[in-house]
């Protein structure tokens, strides 16, 4: 955190609370140090690709607006609401199969290799 220079008329202000909102300010107050860290992030919510879309669209548009570190600016935000089908699930649970393991490993290795 000490390569990134906060904003001090901002600080002390209340932030918007939304899932986005909540997951880059706790990232950023983990007190990990994350600079030579490549984060990965996507939303696993079910088969629904609906409820997979919104938060890593709006976690793209939110890094690409904002002033962070660049362990933030650099983090890779994965969509998996178009590449996951129905047969990637149980029937019963909504849990990932094996088979929908496969197709999430195998974008994230393909992510991971590019780096």
């Amino acid at each position: 955190m000490d390569e990134f220079k906060r904003d001090r008329t901002t600080e002390n202000k209340p932030f918007d609370k939304d899932d986005v909102d909540l997951f880059i300010h706790a990232i950023i107050h983990s007190q990990l140090d994350l600079k030579n860290v490549q984060i990965i992030a996507f939303a696993m919510n079910g088969r629904n690709p609906d409820d997979n879309k919104a938060f890593p669209a709006t976690l793209k548009k939110r890094i690409a607006m904002g002033n962070y570190p660049p362990y933030i600016r650099n983090m890779i935000v994965l969509d998996f609401s178009s590449i996951l089908k129905d047969d990637h699930f149980y029937v019963l649970d909504d849990h990932l199969n094996r088979i929908g393991h496969e197709v999430i490993a195998d974008v994230l290795l393909e992510n991971i290799r590019m780096q």
